[in-house]
């Protein structure tokens, strides 16, 4: 089952998320209909991420 998140902008400059978007380009592309943005990850991992990222 697939979730949706909404992270602050901020994150995308981050070097961890940096890695989690090129992973997703590199599997799923950017070409998405809905605007939609897949990345390669399970719900908790992401969770730790941009939990990590927070705190910095």
């Amino acid at each position: 089952m697939e979730k949706r998140f909404v992270v602050p902008i901020c994150y995308l400059h981050h070097p961890s998320f940096q890695t989690l978007l090129h992973k997703a380009e590199e599997e799923y592309g950017f070409e998405h209909p809905r605007g939609m943005l897949r990345v390669p990850c399970d719900e908790d991992d992401f969770a730790t991420l941009t939990s990590q990222m927070s705190g910095s």
